[in-house]
């Protein structure tokens, strides 16, 4: 039947759309990018047709800064001019619609460049091979299979080293003679084919883990290699080097060093050679903790990572300039011994043949008593140990005192005796949970259990996720390994952690992490934070000139920073260390250097203390106490060119921490309610006193000494004994906290209960509050209360985190990470309630520039007119360009 007209019309369109975009050549789209991941520059100097290493160029008026984008989507090489405003894509096909590339092979994803720059490889991880382009022809001239898709290409000298999942490495080189002279090109001489010019493997060895990305040192001595299943770093040397292999017996090239990629327990390495690593190590309690005093991280709680200004000089931990580390012993100038609790001494204290972590009675590596002395002892733990129905001293008969350790209990834990032969009796041996445990040999927590309880096959100490013997949990913490990696002319290797949203500085003088994480409470890494999933880094140092005076006096500044491309569609430009340099006629006269270790700020403004006033009564403003910042040391560089690190009063100049600051609101408030502390669900016992509730007590931060309110009646039910309950103020004080239970005693003082709320006047969920009784609560809005304590096996720990507590007295100096103050007696009321409240604005803002979803790399480009920074995006399909100098955009390619 033959197709009405309106009919033939809609086919003929179908087919002319069909024919501008249904086409399958990828090469032939009018689209200039599909899926950008690597910017590879490789400048080139051409004289007469030679192509020369830009470095050794006789003419440096003939370097061209060229540059080049593999794309994934349409496996093509594009070509990139970078002039003195930007840079413009080059067409190197022109019969073929749009900037088009050169045909390589799939999913192109790395890419290097011979040191000429006449020849530039491709990693295709698709067709799993290797693209050879020669550059002047615009042409693919050879494709080398692989043995598996490559991960990862990096020149070393005139070699490349290729890297691949499996931890094999590959050393390849080019090799070519097209009549200039063996690997010299001339692009009037060279007409290459396949059969001219090879790409062959010169020697090749193993490393242990998946490699994910690796970098050499522009001096080609050193390759580092980050990997997917590792969160250490592998440092690599060719086979000219003279440094000594890991492995016994091995030559170069090979790996002759392991860098740390995080905290001392948790990187994989045994920092302190003792033969242990991470939560092998007795001194290992946490992942953020340290294995020795000299690593990083925090070994135990000392004067520089405690939040406290301790030696008065207005500075605290990492920010004073006497803390040399984490773990320095005083914020003193120079290393001061950190004074070692028993649980992280490395001594077996007890003589029951476990060290610090591997014995169950020390709770953490503040735990001053590795024979579980610091556990409540038996008259004063709240629990009916000897199951008598009399609960502590005095109640208990067989209690002398509160210290005293048995409520007469029978069971193998309180028999006085060695029942399971270890040479430890009773509450001594740990075994034994408490005095009514009749077993002394039976394990308690996750970490001494016996049970495998994560299901991983291993069991307690020798699971990796247990970290010591009073471990709670045996699930390890997932992780990515490390990836993209940097370095700055000054020495510093940056590297990508994704997983924790970081990128980890490591002085490669020292060979250590730089832990930035010291610097703020809030973090949980040693990195510094940036943007969600950070997926490139580049690096590199900025020096201006600050203050030009006249006469001869300049001020110059070098400041290290790295741009850290992230999933959040930023480049984020973190700032690691200003060096400040006063000059009179190019000679130095003073030099400052000041870290930085954070996202650079991108206000001029700091942070401030604004909107004082009084709560819940009347005052003059002028009489409240002032409230200090935490601050940091600074430089003040003045118009006449001088460099001040001291002021009119003789004290280091500072700032405030801006980063550490959000907009929030915080409140001082005398015998404040505990935040979390108005509940609805208490449950009284039977006998009376003690409060149950569906929560932890020790995470309220309650202490013994607060008080108790019982917000409801009494059972009006008939025949019930509540009458001072009913008649009186029932507020009562804390005796004792235990995680599940406080217990109560009556006030010494006659208008309230004598009477101790049971389960018959309150036989449901009852409303009660809890006040800190005497002090004053601090809170804020954003920041919480920073009363939380710990607890394991119902007892609470009072180790306090970096941020520092939250309660203080009248006349007592209250500080924490974020702010200090004090109230003097008689400034305010001692009434319950009362208080000041005052609000802190941030002066920060985070430099960071906007850009895609899906960045591929980060690359510095110093040309002679300019400094660049380019950052392919396969989510637009771009290249974002910007001016390292001031941070300005160019067009995008």
């Amino acid at each position: 039947m033959p197709l009405r007209p309106s009919r033939l019309l809609a086919a003929a369109l179908l087919m002319l759309l069909c024919g501008l975009s249904c086409s399958e050549d990828p090469t032939g789209s009018v689209v200039s990018l599909r899926s950008p991941a690597t910017f590879l520059y490789a400048p080139n100097c051409v004289i007469d047709g030679s192509w020369h290493r830009f470095s050794d160029c006789p003419d440096p008026d003939r370097i061209v800064d060229q540059a080049f984008v593999t794309n994934e989507e349409t496996a093509s090489l594009s070509y990139v001019s970078i002039g003195t405003a930007g840079a413009k894509l080059s067409d190197t096909r022109l019969g073929v619609p749009g900037l088009t590339g050169v045909p390589i092979g799939e999913r192109p994803r790395d890419a290097a460049a011979t040191s000429d720059g006449a020849f530039v490889l491709t990693v295709n991880t698709l067709s799993s091979d290797i693209s050879v382009v020669e550059v002047a022809k615009r042409r693919e001239v050879l494709r080398v299979p692989t043995p598996e898709p490559p991960v990862k290409l990096t020149p070393v000298g005139d070699a490349f080293w290729l890297f691949y999942p499996s931890g094999l490495v590959e050393i390849r080189a080019l090799a070519f003679d097209c009549g200039a002279g063996s690997n010299q090109y001339d692009e009037n001489l060279c007409a290459l084919d396949e059969t001219q010019i090879a790409f062959e493997v010169s020697a090749s060895f193993l490393v242990e883990g998946q490699p994910k990305a690796a970098l050499s040192l522009p001096t080609n001595e050193r390759v580092f290699v980050s990997y997917t299943d590792k969160l250490y770093l592998s440092v690599l040397v060719p086979e000219s080097s003279q440094e000594t292999c890991l492995q016994s017996g091995e030559m170069p090239p090979c790996e002759v060093e392991r860098l740390p990629g995080g905290y001392g327990c948790s990187d994989g390495l045994d920092n302190d050679g003792d033969g242990f690593i991470d939560g092998e190590d007795p001194q290992c309690y946490l992942r953020g903790g340290a294995e020795s005093v000299d690593g990083v991280g925090v070994l135990t709680r000392g004067a520089c990572n405690d939040g406290i200004d301790n030696d008065g000089d207005g500075f605290a931990d990492a920010f004073d300039p006497g803390c040399t580390s984490t773990n320095d012993g005083g914020e003193e100038d120079g290393q001061q011994e950190l004074q070692l609790p028993q649980c992280v001494d490395g001594i077996d204290n007890d003589g029951d043949g476990l060290v610090d972590n591997r014995d169950a009675d020390c709770l953490d590596s503040s735990d001053g008593s590795e024979d579980g002395s610091s556990l409540l002892p038996a008259c004063d733990d709240g629990v009916d140990n000897d199951q008598d129905g009399a609960i502590d001293f005095p109640e208990d008969s067989g209690c002398d005192s509160f210290s005293d350790d048995t409520e007469g209990a029978t069971n193998s834990c309180g028999d006085g005796l060695d029942n399971d032969g270890d040479g430890l009796v009773d509450l001594e041996d740990s075994g034994c949970s408490d005095l009514s445990d009749d077993s002394e040999g039976a394990a308690r927590g996750f970490c001494n259990d016996g049970v495998d309880n994560d299901g991983d096959g291993a069991i307690d100490l020798a699971d990796d996720g247990c970290y010591g013997a009073s471990g709670m949990t045996e699930k390890n913490v997932e992780r990515s390994g490390l990836g993209p990696m940097a370095v700055d002319p000054g020495g510093s290797l940056y590297v990508v952690d994704s997983t924790e949203w970081q990128v980890i500085v490591i002085d490669l003088a020292t060979s250590q992490v730089v832990d930035a994480g010291a610097r703020n409470p809030f973090s949980t890494g040693p990195g510094i934070r940036v943007n969600a999933m950070p997926k490139a880094v580049a690096a590199d140092i900025r020096s201006s000139t600050i203050v030009d005076a006249g006469g001869g006096v300049t001020i110059k500044r070098d400041e290290a920073v790295f741009y850290a491309a992230t999933t959040a569609g930023t480049l984020d430009v973190g700032s690691v260390s200003q060096t400040f340099q006063r000059f009179e006629n190019q000679t130095v006269t003073d030099t400052v250097e000041l870290p930085t270790l954070k996202v650079g700020d991108n206000r001029d403004s700091v942070a401030s203390v604004v909107s004082r006033r009084c709560l819940n009564i009347f005052c003059d403003e002028s009489s409240l106490p002032t409230i200090e910042l935490r601050a940091r040391p600074s430089v003040f560089v003045t118009d006449a060119g001088a460099l001040l690190t001291t002021g009119d009063d003789g004290k280091p100049t500072s700032v405030p921490v801006d980063e550490l600051y959000v907009p929030e609101t915080w409140q001082l408030i005398y015998e404040g309610i505990l935040p979390n502390a108005e509940r609805s669900d208490g449950l009284f016992d039977a006998a009376g006193g003690e409060l149950r509730f569906g929560g932890n007590f020790c995470s309220l931060g309650v202490v013994a000494g607060d008080h108790v309110i019982v917000e409801d009646s009494p059972s009006s039910q008939k025949g019930l004994d509540c009458g001072e309950l009913r008649d009186k103020t029932r507020e009562f004080e804390v005796a004792q906290v235990r995680a599940d239970a406080l217990y109560l005693q009556p006030l010494d003082d006659p208008t309230t209960s004598s009477q101790l709320p049971n389960r018959s006047c309150y036989p449901w969920g009852t409303r009660f509050t809890v006040r800190a009784s005497k002090q004053f609560v601090a809170s804020g809005t954003e920041t919480g209360s920073l009363l939380g304590r710990s607890s394991r096996g119902g007892v609470c720990s009072d180790a306090a985190g970096p941020l520092g507590g939250g309660r203080f007295a009248f006349d007592e100096k209250f500080e924490n990470a974020l702010f200090k103050t004090t109230i003097p007696t008689g400034s305010l009321p001692a009434e319950r309630g009362v208080g000041i409240e005052f609000s802190v604005t941030s002066g920060y803002v985070g430099l960071r520039l906007q850009t895609g979803p899906l960045p591929g790399d980060v690359v510095v480009v110093p040309t002679l007119s300019r400094k660049y920074v380019f950052v392919p995006d396969g989510g637009s399909n771009q290249v974002f360009i910007f001016d390292a100098a001031n941070f300005s955009s160019f067009e995008s390619l």
